[in-house]
């Protein structure tokens, strides 16, 4: 059975059910959950997508993520994505809401120092990096398209840092 999300509007009405396949393929505006993780010492967890990843294999990316599932409402989704593709169980902060690209994002935040348990079809490699030093990490590597976007509003959100 095809994985399906929300379509919806630029107010977050839902329009309508649609597949990945047609949500990625028509670019709808869709529901997204973004998680950045840290630990207790304030460092944010950096983590490299899988190769084989159908969007955005092998890049590099600052937050844990995934599409809301139809049926499930934004914190659903952060949960489930952060407990499958880092194995943390840490009940998410609600952080801001915004569009990045198609997505309507609903942004959260956890502090887990647990052990990572990483997800091999969606994560490769993960670390966590002092949030002032993420402009080095971003000439470093090579971070997916919106990460630049993602971590303005974050340190937005964090007031400035």
């Amino acid at each position: 059975m095809a994985e399906s999300g929300y379509h919806v509007d630029e107010d977050d009405n839902v329009i309508g059910k649609a597949t990945r396949m047609e949500i990625r393929k028509k670019n709808l505006l869709h529901r997204v959950v973004i998680i950045f993780v840290f630990n207790s010492e304030g460092e944010i967890l950096v983590m490299k997508r899988s190769a084989t990843k159908d969007k955005h294999p092998s890049l590099y990316e600052l937050n844990v993520a995934g599409m809301v599932n139809y049926g499930e409402d934004y914190d659903e989704a952060a949960k489930r994505e952060l407990y499958e593709e880092v194995g943390c169980d840490t009940e998410p902060e609600f952080m801001f809401r915004s569009r990045f690209g198609t997505a309507m994002t609903n942004a959260y935040r956890v502090v887990f120092d647990g052990q990572l348990k990483l997800q091999e079809s969606e994560v490769d490699s993960a670390y966590f990096v002092p949030l002032e030093n993420m402009e080095d990490e971003f000439r470093k590597r090579e971070f997916r398209d919106v990460s630049d976007e993602i971590y303005n509003r974050l340190k937005e959100e964090l007031g400035g840092k």
